[in-house]
């Protein structure tokens, strides 16, 4: 398959996996939006076709019954697959701050693709966060699972995992919201 043919294969799969999820907030929007926009922020950035595919199928294993790593390895190749498990919560039934940790401590031995598939993430999640914030004001906090602070805490954890691996293309920009959020109070 050639890149182009790819990327619309793996858009396509994701649709049909995230068909009838929606994002967190009030405002219905369907979630295949954020992988989308997730490969769109990597692809802008120069990340690899690799972490393009990745970035648009981040979400399915951990989120959409159903969908294994096995089923995106053998679909997109061993590599997009590695990259997809190493920015995925293996237990979403552990307690918020324990799988953050561990989705920290994970980051900080990951190839470098998938340093570049959670930045493009978490870049997107942040700018979401921001947008509801300045409309919807503090109360759009209680949206996330977990108080303000553990937020800040993660994201900062992230940035500096992202600056080590160079990647300030991403952590600039979020210094900068994390900056306007903690002015937000």
């Amino acid at each position: 398959m050639m890149t182009m043919e790819m990327i619309k294969d793996a858009t396509e799969y994701a649709t049909k996996a995230h068909s009838g999820q929606f994002r967190k907030g009030g405002r219905k929007v369907p979630y295949i939006t954020h992988p989308i926009a997730v490969m769109e922020i990597c692809k802008e950035k120069g990340g690899s076709i690799e972490a393009q595919l990745a970035s648009v199928l981040h979400d399915i294993v951990e989120d959409c019954e159903g969908y294994t790593l096995r089923d995106i390895s053998r679909r997109y190749g061993t590599t997009v697959g590695l990259l997809v498990d190493f920015v995925s919560e293996s237990d979403k039934s552990l307690p918020w701050k324990v799988r953050k940790e561990r989705y920290v401590e994970r980051l900080e031995e990951a190839p470098y693709d998938a340093v570049v598939v959670s930045a493009a993430d978490k870049l997107h999640n942040l700018r979401c966060t921001y947008e509801d914030i300045t409309e919807l004001g503090n109360d759009a906090w209680s949206m996330f699972n977990s108080p303000r602070d553990h937020q800040f805490w993660f994201y900062e954890s992230l940035i500096r995992i992202y600056d080590k691996y160079g990647l300030n293309i991403y952590s600039t920009e979020m210094k900068k919201l994390i900056g306007k959020l903690k002015l937000m109070v």
